[in-house]
């Protein structure tokens, strides 16, 4: 989940990164990267994991049901694969546009999926300059009490993100299940300094945890910085896995008031939306 904030604002990133049937935080929410500065946070992701081809499918991917439904529980899920590399058996990109003058602070990158393979911390990553795939291990590796085969890995790739800068990053071979009910993806977060943008207290939090509409997970955030005097104006965005557009009740609350915008509503925050 993401907490940006605007003018003399906090600013700060939190990731969850499942749903299942039962609430359980497997690792607590905590601080991954802070920083006071002028600059900002962006977030940016994708899915591996879609419906086969059919007639619902292209419905369920418009959110109009028809037959079998909205969700991945509702088809017999394959893999996304863009990259025309045959070592590769799953692949997707995601455009991260960095503002002119910036400086990268800290790069982050999350994939998650089901499965119950030895090589779920691995993954394939590509930026906009390099040539080809670097093999990642990740450096933390998060499963469920109760849900083992539901896992999460994350790697600081603050390095390749510096060198690459703004375009197309893409990411591979994320261990996976496939059929009905399965999910997989990643997100990339990069927090970076820019003077010509307002001072803020920038934060990325992270942790994992499983969560459906009638169990909440809670997190309480610490140690932000606000300004002594005037609003304080702070933009709050999420990051999870497995939100189904169907399944309504959902939502993402801060002290109380839940949130929402033109694409994710009040009570279906998590709603298989990028």
């Amino acid at each position: 989940m993401l907490l940006r904030g605007l003018l003399l604002a906090v600013t700060a990133m939190l990731l969850s990164v499942s749903f299942d049937a039962a609430a359980q935080t497997t690792r607590p929410f905590t601080a991954r990267y802070t920083i006071n500065t002028n600059g900002d946070i962006k977030i940016v992701g994708n899915g591996l994991m879609t419906c086969p081809p059919s007639a619902d499918c292209t419905l369920a991917q418009q959110g109009l049901a028809n037959g079998t439904g909205l969700n991945n529980n509702d088809f017999a899920m394959v893999d996304v694969d863009i990259d025309a590399d045959a070592s590769t058996f799953n692949s997707s990109s995601a455009t991260m546009t960095i503002p002119s003058g910036s400086t990268v602070k800290f790069a982050g990158l999350y994939w998650a999926a089901r499965s119950a393979s030895a090589q779920r911390g691995s993954v394939l990553f590509m930026t906009p300059t390099s040539f080809g795939y670097s093999a990642l291990n990740a450096t933390v590796v998060d499963t469920a009490a109760g849900a083992a085969n539901n896992y999460s890995g994350f790697r600081d790739v603050t390095a390749a993100v510096i060198a690459a800068g703004s375009g197309v990053y893409t990411v591979a071979n994320v261990q996976r299940t496939t059929g009905a009910g399965q999910w997989a993806g990643w997100v990339l977060v990069v927090v970076y300094e820019n003077m010509s943008e307002t001072l803020k207290n920038l934060v990325v939090y992270d942790g994992y945890g499983l969560v459906n509409a009638n169990n909440p997970v809670t997190i309480v955030p610490t140690g932000f910085l606000t300004p002594l005097a005037g609003p304080v104006v702070t933009r709050v965005g999420a990051a999870g896995f497995d939100g189904d557009l169907g399944l309504v009740g959902d939502s993402f609350s801060v002290n109380g008031t839940a949130l929402t915008d033109s694409l994710n509503v009040s009570n279906n925050f998590f709603n298989s939306v990028i």
